[in-house]
């Protein structure tokens, strides 16, 4: 009888772009995968099938709290892990890790595991409220109740894996859990056949193209970027700053509001993209200005693996991706003049993108091989 798993997440996309590799080892591990998560994506299901899992779709509301809809969730994922009879839960994301990891429990599962891939703004920083604002008292109760209801979920989990030293802390100085059964990992890996290196010379005359990936959130810096390419552009020939990106459901930032950047050519806007690979292969310096708390961001990982040097924040996630002066720089959070000086540093030492980059390859090579990541995760679990 084969063993099996569960995977449980809240965005079933990412069951192909971050964990397909994990996937794929459990299954020619001789492991019965099944993934729960919310779709109706007739594709995506079918790129998930074809790694040698079940899709299930479960419903749920990925964002706030609606008790309703939460209980629900919850009730559902109660039923599917009895009918299956898992040897092993695994969720990631907050909701799968509060609601699968105390279903988990309840329903005796031997490996209750909680990939940690980020605390998310709940955790940002102590929240302080105004009772003369509504606003204000309902966002630091949604953020409390988030808070709880997570290291309840992490208080049920019998593995806890974090991508970063800080989450752990953090986690540690602010409940009563044990730090036994925590360990941390290089992230999600990033698989380097799917990023292959591309080593990069730039003359003088040769255009150098900046190129940022990610959701079209304020917290991940996305105002910076566009302010930085607005400013370089002013003294700068020769250079280009290319945004990849989506606008998450809620998002503080509108696409009215790229608009005059895009009109008066500061950046070139390419949307989303089935294939960031496409983009990354074309631009030779990637930038993260992100004070967003993150775990450790795949996007950084995918850039390294195709040679590139990265500017990124020192702050809770990025600044592990990068060795300063090694494979790029570190910069304030919040600081578009900080971001502006290392993209002139680049434009100004050109040589830089050749041997840095490299260094980047080799960073992600030793480091972030997925591979090498979900041999580790196996090792933690035992199995």
């Amino acid at each position: 009888m084969k063993k099996k798993i569960i995977f449980v997440c809240s965005y079933a996309p990412s069951l192909v772009t971050f964990r397909g590799d994990l996937i794929t080892k459990f299954v020619n591990e001789g492991w019965s995968v099944t993934c729960l998560a919310p779709s109706s994506d007739n594709v995506l299901i079918e790129k998930i099938t074809a790694l040698g899992a079940e899709f299930v779709n479960v419903e749920m509301d990925r964002k706030g709290i609606n008790i309703f809809s939460d209980i629900k969730y919850f009730l559902s994922l109660i039923q599917k892990i009895r009918s299956i009879k898992p040897s092993i839960v695994l969720a990631y994301t907050i909701k799968p890790v509060i609601y699968s990891s105390i279903a988990s429990f309840l329903c005796k599962v031997p490996l209750r595991v909680s990939l940690v891939t980020g605390l998310g703004e709940s955790f940002s920083s102590i929240r302080t409220f105004n009772l003369r604002s509504f606003t204000d008292f309902k966002s630091y109760l949604i953020s409390y109740c988030a808070r709880s209801l997570f290291k309840l979920g992490l208080y049920c989990s019998t593995n806890i894996l974090f991508q970063n030293n800080d989450d752990k802390n953090m986690i540690l100085e602010s409940s009563s859990l044990r730090s036994d059964n925590m360990n941390i990992t290089n992230g999600s890996g990033v698989n380097l056949a799917h990023y292959p290196f591309r080593k990069r010379y730039l003359t003088a005359l040769d255009t150098l193209r900046f190129v940022m990936v990610s959701r079209i959130i304020k917290p991940k810096g996305v105002m910076h970027f566009l302010e930085c390419a607005r400013n370089i552009k002013k003294t700068y020939q020769n250079v280009e700053f290319h945004l990849v990106g989506w606008f998450d459901e809620g998002s503080d930032i509108l696409s009215s509001d790229l608009q005059p950047y895009i009109l008066n050519g500061d950046i070139i806007f390419h949307g989303k993209l089935d294939n960031v690979y496409t983009i990354l292969n074309k631009c030779d310096i990637f930038v993260l200005p992100s004070y967003y708390p993150e775990g450790t961001p795949r996007t950084i990982l995918e850039a390294m693996s195709s040679g590139m040097p990265i500017i990124t924040t020192d702050s809770v996630g990025c600044r592990e991706t990068v060795l300063p002066e090694y494979n790029g720089y570190l910069i304030t959070t919040k600081s578009t003049c900080s971001l502006e000086k290392s993209c002139e540093h680049f434009l100004n030492n050109r040589d830089l993108v050749t041997s840095l980059g490299k260094n980047s390859y080799a960073l992600a090579s030793e480091k972030y091989c997925v591979h090498n990541v979900n041999r580790h995760i196996f090792e933690i679990l035992g199995i």
